[in-house]
C-alpha cells in the first residue's frame, strides 16, 4: 500500500513542470474588502468512471499546490500572497472531518471570501472528482491501508461497497463510526481503505504500471485562440427589490493568482452593465464588483461561453443599518484546552445569520458593527483572520469587528481564541449580544468538568484525534449570559489541539479545528435543547414575529427561520415530556 500511494505522490511532483491553464486561488487586489458574495449553487454530478488519481495529481500540482502546498498543508509558494493561511486540506484533522461531496461543491462553485475561483467551467465533472480524489489521498494514512484491506476482505459481505456515490456524503470519521463491527484504529483502517478504493487508488495504481508518458499540453494552450466579445450582468437592490443605476462597475480578469486586467463601466438606469470587446480566454476567470453604501459587492465567478461572458445571477446590494436586532448566532462553540501550567485557553467559533434585509455596518469610521465580550482577565487574543488594531477594535469589555454582516443565513463566521489564568477552577460569564440557537462546549477528557445551569453533559467527542467531553445548551435569548464553571486540577503541561509556539501554526490549527467542531456539532444536534428551553424558544418565535411584522425581516428568511425554531420547539417539548 505504501508503494502505491508513494508512486502517486512521486508522479505528482514529477508532473509539476506541466503548466495547466486553470485558475488557482486568487490574490486579492490591494485594499480589497469583501462582502461575502454567495456563489451560484451547482448540482451534484458524479463521475462516469473511477477517478484517475494521476490526472487529479496533475491538476492539483498546477492549480492547487501553489497556495495549498505539495502535500496540502497550506504552505505553497504563493501562500504568502494571501491575507490568510490557505486551508490545510492535506491535514487529516480537516480531511477526516470533511464530506467529499462538500469539497466537490467548493471546487465547483469556489469561495470568493478566500479568493478561490470556481472550476465548474474550467474542469469537467470527471476532472473535478479526480482532483478531489487526489486531495483526499494526501491525508490517507498509508499505514492503515494494508490492515484496512485485510479487515475488509475478511468481512466484505457485511460491509458497505466501496462505491464513490454511496460514500461521497460521509466524512471519513462518520464512515468509521458507522462500521459497527469495528472500533478504534480498526474502524478507521477499514474506512480509509473503503474511501481509497471508491476514489480510485487501486485502479490508478494498476493503470500507472502500464501508462504511457503524460501528454504535454503546452502546445495546445499556446495555440488556443483569444476571442473577444461582450460581458454583461445585472445589479439589484436586495432590500428594495429595485434595480440600481448610475454606479461604476468593475470587471476583473485573473489567470492563476495574477490579475490580468480590469475594466470599468457604468450601470444603466435599469441596473444592467455591459462591457464590449472583452478579451475572453478559457484559462481566465472573471468576476464583477460594484460599490454601494460603502461596501463592495461581488458577482459569482464565471468563465466565457459561446463567445460571451454572462453573469446570470444578479449582484445583490443592500441598504445599510447599524441596528443588530436581526442578527442571530446560529452556532456558538467553545473548545477548552490547557496550553501551559496555570493557563486555560478558550477557542471560540461564532456563526451569525442576518435575518433582516439590510447589511449591518459600523455607525462611523472606526466604530465596530459587532461587539464580542471577553472575560476581564483574557489575554493572548488571536484570530483566524485579521489582527487587533486593524479589522478588530479593542473595547473595554472585549473587542469589536468592523466588518459588515450581509443578509442571509451563515453570512458571518469568526474564529478566535484567548487565555485565562487557571488553578483548580474558573468561574465567569459571557453576556450574549444576540440570541443563540445553540451553544456547545468541548472540555478535554480527564479531571476537568463544566458545571452550572447553562450546559448539560452530552457525551464524548473526538476533535482532531483528541478526546473531549461535550456540553450543550439550547436556545439562549439576547441578554442572557453563558456561565462557565470549570473545576478540576489543571492537567500540568497539557497540550491542546493547537499551540501558540508560532502564530502561523496556531492559525492553521484553528482552521482544522473548525472542521472538527463542525462535525461534532451535527452529532450533538440530536441532544436538542436542555430541559426548560421550550419557553425560551417560544420567546424567540414571538420576537421573530414582531420583527417580521415591523418589516425588519424579509418574508423568505422569516419563513425559514420560523420553521427551524418551530422544529426545535417541538423537539424540546418532546424531550421535556419524557423527563
Amino acid at each position: 500500500m505504501k508503494s502505491r500511494l508513494g508512486l502517486l505522490i512521486t508522479l505528482a511532483l514529477l508532473l509539476s513542470a506541466c503548466e495547466f491553464s486553470l485558475a488557482g486561488d486568487l490574490t486579492p487586489p490591494p485594499g480589497s474588502e469583501l462582502t461575502g458574495a454567495t456563489p451560484t449553487a451547482q448540482p451534484i454530478e458524479y463521475p462516469t468512471q473511477i477517478p484517475d488519481l494521476l490526472n487529479g495529481a496533475q491538476i492539483y500540482v498546477a492549480s492547487c499546490a501553489p497556495c495549498h502546498g505539495a502535500t496540502g498543508l497550506g504552505d505553497g509558494v504563493q501562500a504568502g500572497e494571501l491575507p490568510f493561511a490557505p486551508a490545510p486540506i492535506g491535514d487529516d484533522g480537516l480531511a477526516y472531518a470533511s464530506a467529499p461531496v462538500d469539497w466537490y461543491h467548493l471546487i465547483s462553485t469556489g469561495n470568493l471570501d478566500r479568493f478561490m475561483p470556481p472550476f465548474a467551467e474550467a474542469l469537467t465533472v470527471q476532472e473535478r472528482w479526480e482532483v478531489l480524489a487526489y486531495t483526499l489521498s494526501l491525508s490517507w494514512d498509508q499505514d492503515l491501508l494494508g490492515p484496512g484491506e485485510l479487515l475488509y476482505l475478511e468481512a466484505e459481505d457485511s460491509l458497505p461497497p466501496a462505491d464513490l456515490q454511496s460514500l461521497a456524503g460521509q466524512p471519513l470519521l462518520d464512515l468509521a463510526a458507522s462500521l459497527d463491527a469495528y472500533s478504534g484504529q480498526d474502524a478507521l483502517a477499514v474506512a480509509t481503505y473503503l474511501q481509497s478504493e471508491a476514489f480510485g487508488l487501486n485502479a490508478t495504481a494498476d493503470a500507472a504500471s502500464t501508462a504511457q508518458p503524460a501528454t504535454d499540453t503546452e502546445d495546445a494552450l499556446e495555440n488556443s485562440a483569444a476571442q473577444r466579445g461582450p460581458a454583461s450582468g445585472q445589479v439589484r437592490n436586495g432590500t428594495t427589490g429595485e434595480s440600481v443605476g448610475g454606479l461604476p462597475v468593475m470587471l476583473h480578469a485573473y489567470e492563476h493568482t495574477s490579475e490580468v486586467f480590469t475594466l470599468e463601466s457604468t450601470l444603466d438606469a435599469e441596473g444592467s452593465f455591459r462591457f464590449e470587446d472583452v478579451e475572453l480566454l478559457a484559462e481566465y476567470v472573471y468576476f464583477a464588483a460594484v460599490d454601494y453604501e460603502g461596501l463592495t459587492y461581488f458577482s459569482e465567478f464565471v468563465a466565457p461561453a459561446d463567445g460571451r461572458l454572462e453573469f446570470s445571477a444578479p449582484i445583490e446590494v443592500y441598504e445599510t443599518t447599524t441596528a443588530t436586532e436581526t442578527i442571530v448566532a446560529e452556532r456558538v462553540h467553545f473548545v477548552i484546552e490547557f496550553p501551559a501550567q496555570g493557563r486555560v485557553r478558550l477557542v471560540q467559533l461564532v456563526l451569525l445569520s442576518n435575518f433582516g434585509d439590510r447589511a449591518v455596518v459600523p455607525a462611523a469610521d472606526g466604530t465596530p458593527s459587532l461587539h464580542f465580550n471577553l472575560p476581564a482577565e483574557a489575554s493572548n487574543l488571536a484570530f483566524e483572520q485579521g489582527e487587533l488594531g486593524q479589522r478588530y477594535v479593542p473595547q473595554d469589555d472585549g473587542f469589536g469587528d468592523l466588518r459588515a454582516v450581509l443578509p442571509g443565513e451563515g453570512t458571518y463566521q469568526l474564529i478566535y481564541a484567548y487565555e485565562l489564568p487557571y488553578s483548580r477552577g474558573l468561574d465567569f460569564e459571557l453576556p450574549l449580544d444576540w440570541p443563540a440557537d445553540a451553544a456547545i462546549v468541548f472540555v478535554p477528557e480527564g479531571d476537568i468538568s463544566l458545571g452550572g445551569a447553562t450546559f448539560v453533559p452530552s457525551g464524548d467527542q473526538s476533535l482532531d484525534g483528541a478526546a473531549y467531553q461535550a456540553y450543550t445548551a439550547g436556545a439562549l435569548p439576547a441578554g442572557d449570559s453563558i456561565r462557565f464553571e470549570l473545576s478540576g486540577a489543571h492537567p500540568l503541561g497539557g497540550g491542546g489541539l493547537v499551540s501558540l509556539a508560532s502564530s502561523d501554526e496556531f492559525l492553521v490549527g484553528l482552521i482544522a479545528l473548525t472542521a472538527a467542531v463542525g462535525v461534532a456539532y451535527f452529532y450533538l444536534r440530536r441532544y436538542g435543547d436542555a430541559p426548560g428551553r421550550s419557553e425560551k424558544l417560544l420567546d424567540e418565535i414571538i420576537a421573530l414575529d414582531e420583527r417580521y411584522a415591523s418589516g425588519q425581516v424579509s418574508e423568505a428568511l422569516y419563513a425559514k427561520r420560523r420553521s427551524a425554531l418551530k422544529a426545535r420547539l417541538a423537539d424540546a417539548m418532546d424531550k421535556e415530556g419524557r423527563q
